[in-house]
C-alpha cells in the first residue's frame, strides 16, 4: 500500500493477505504456549513467518546461539524485503514506512535486530548505515526508543 507523508515523499505499508494473517493467528497461539519449540515447528510448516524467525531470532540470542539469532534475522528482512512495492526504495531516502502501522513494525524491528546484530560483528560502519536507513524510514518519530526519560533537575 501506499499514500504520501508530510513531506511529499511516497509512504509505504505491508498488506498482510488472508494467508499471511491466518499464520499470525497460529504464532500468536504458539507465543502464548511459552514453548519455542512450537514457534520452531511453525517455521518448519510456514518457514516466512516473519515474526516467529524474529521470535525465534531473540531465543538464540538469549541462549548464546549468536550465528543462529543472526540467520533468523537475515531471513526475516530477505522475506521482507521480497515483499516490497516496485516503487518503494528506501536506500534513496525518498520514501517512508510509519512503525504507527502495526504490519510495518516487524520490518523496524528486524532492521533494529540487525543494526544490533552488525555492531555485535565490529561493523560499525555498515550498523551506522543501517541506523541511519531506520530513522530515514519514519522521520517524524523514533520508533525504536522509548518515551525520553524524565530528568530531574536540582533546585
Amino acid at each position: 500500500g501506499e499514500g504520501v507523508g508530510g513531506d511529499g515523499a511516497p509512504c509505504f505499508r505491508y498488506v498482510l493477505g488472508e494467508e499471511y494473517a491466518r499464520v499470525q493467528g497460529m504464532y500468536a497461539a504458539c507465543v502464548a504456549s511459552y514453548d519455542p519449540n512450537t514457534i520452531m515447528g511453525l517455521l518448519g510448516r510456514y518457514p516466512w513467518c516473519v515474526d516467529g524467525l524474529l521470535q525465534m531470532a531473540e531465543v538464540f540470542r538469549g541462549t548464546g546461539e549468536l550465528d543462529r539469532a543472526a540467520e533468523m534475522v537475515e531471513r526475516a528482512l530477505y522475506l521482507l524485503e521480497r515483499a516490497w512495492a516496485v516503487g518503494f526504495k528506501p536506500f534513496e531516502g525518498l520514501c517512508h514506512m510509519r512503525f504507527a502501522v502495526p504490519a510495518n513494525r516487524s520490518f523496524f524491528v528486524a532492521l533494529f535486530r540487525y543494526h544490533q546484530l552488525l555492531s555485535r560483528r565490529g561493523l560499525h560502519s555498515t550498523a551506522l548505515e543501517v541506523a541511519k536507513l531506520l530513522l530515514s524510514l519514519d522521520p517524524y518519530s523514533d520508533p525504536m526508543v522509548g518515551p525520553p526519560a524524565r530528568h530531574s533537575t536540582p533546585r
